[in-house]
């Protein structure tokens, strides 16, 4: 018997249907997947920088100086240092933004790009609200309240 190899037509159409099908499924999948990844690195960034204002607020009672904190809105970074009367600043932390998360210097309400804790932990100015957003359009906000000088994360 002379059997010669290779695909039918059968065959080949039966494979491109199924490679159709399995793309159709796939391609709604990753839109959500990039849509979804953008939503963690968000809240993931919120947190953080929720951690890192109130290391700087109890930086500034437990070293009895004034403690900043420094948005740099180019670089996509922020930075903690306290600003010590006899000596340079001295940098706690410096953190750069995922890609595609920055802070929003417009709509926040600190001013020159920079937030102030004093000696007992009260922000400059108060009350006060950090907006970070990311590049589909979604934002956080952080906000000190007045008085009780607590920092917490709102979904707007």
């Amino acid at each position: 018997m002379d059997f010669k190899r290779g695909f039918t037509f059968i065959e080949l159409a039966v494979s491109l249907a199924l490679i159709s099908i399995l793309l159709s499924v796939c391609i709604p999948i990753f839109k959500d997947y990039n849509r979804l990844k953008q939503s963690t690195l968000l809240d993931m960034s919120s947190i953080e920088l929720l951690s890192d204002l109130r290391l700087c607020q109890e930086t500034a009672k437990y070293e009895g100086d004034t403690c900043n904190i420094f948005f740099n809105s180019t670089e996509r970074s922020y930075y903690i240092y306290i600003r010590r009367d006899t000596r340079d600043d001295h940098v706690v932390k410096r953190k750069n933004l995922p890609q595609g998360i920055r802070v929003d210097n417009t709509r926040s309400t600190y001013t020159k790009s920079m937030l102030s804790f004093d000696r007992a932990g009260k922000p400059l100015p108060n009350p006060c609200t950090i907006i970070i957003t990311n590049n589909l359009g979604q934002y956080k906000s952080i906000t000190i309240t007045v008085a009780t000088d607590y920092i917490s994360i709102k979904d707007d």
